[in-house]
């Protein structure tokens, strides 16, 4: 189960390079700025930086009320409940379908990290915007339709923390093509309660998945162009749920009839 502070620290550790450097670092000495100017109040930038050994523009910047942005991204994640990692919570389990979502249908931007998650149907938006209001509570933003493509919807508010959080979970960050050989489901996965597995596996079906009305007992396939050893993984997961649920050929898995029943339906939050 991820930790309180390993979620923050990563969390922090994503802002590494630019201005930043070390951005552990930058976090520790805001929390050192706080602290003491909360036990020194009036004490004005030049004594503040003599004491704590910063420099005196940075600690100027911080008194007019600026933040450094690991710390805003920590703040946020703190009041959304990111960071208390209880797999009972309507959180949690939303923030485990939205890293399912990443790689089914979806995509962190590698420059800004926000994340972007296709739709393509009205049932698929459905699905989606009650996920991301339970995690995040925040309004949805519509990507113009291109033609031949799916619809892209993000959010409004807290786009690139939301994805900075789902990249430290485990959601990739960039391309997901066939050449990607580090492609792989989040560890959190093998040590989550069967509900998550379950819920992340139904979010993966549904978006991934094409159904064959023609084929009863095997009503439903995937076409998965990835890695070899990502496919194992999915394979793995699916079968871990349902004994025999796939059957692969290459680069398609087809699903039993049990499997298609139990796994091809939107996750349910707050159910076990």
């Amino acid at each position: 189960m991820p930790d309180r502070q390993t979620l923050t620290r990563d969390l922090a550790e994503t802002y590494t390079g630019g201005r930043y450097g070390d951005p552990w670092d930058y976090v520790e000495a805001y929390r050192a700025y706080l602290d003491y100017t909360a036990e020194n109040p009036e004490e004005g930038s030049t004594s503040v930086a003599r004491a704590l050994e910063q420099p005196r523009g940075r600690i100027r910047v911080w008194m007019d009320g600026s933040k450094p942005d690991p710390v805003r991204a920590i703040e946020i994640a703190e009041q959304h409940d990111w960071l208390d990692w209880d797999w009972e919570t309507d959180t949690i389990q939303a923030l485990n379908c939205l890293v399912a979502w990443i790689f089914a249908g979806g995509s962190i931007r590698t420059e800004t990290y926000v994340p972007l998650f296709t739709v393509d149907t009205d049932d698929d938006e459905t699905v989606l915007r009650s996920l991301l209001q339970t995690a995040v509570n925040a309004r949805l933003y519509y990507n113009d339709r291109t033609e031949n493509r799916a619809r892209e919807v993000t959010i409004q508010q807290h786009q690139a923390v939301l994805g900075r959080f789902l990249a430290i979970l485990g959601a990739p960050v960039g391309t997901k093509n066939d050449d990607r050989a580090d492609l792989s489901l989040p560890s959190y996965l093998r040590e989550a309660p069967d509900s998550h597995r379950r819920a992340f596996a139904r979010t993966y079906v549904c978006l991934r998945a094409t159904d064959r009305p023609n084929r009863p007992n095997r009503p439903i396939q995937i076409s998965e162009r990835r890695a070899a050893s990502y496919r194992a993984e999915i394979r793995a997961l699916l079968n871990s749920l349902i004994s025999g649920a796939v059957t692969a050929t290459g680069q398609t898995f087809t699903l039993s009839k049990a499997a298609a029943e139990e796994l091809y339906q939107p996750p349910t939050i707050g159910a076990s």
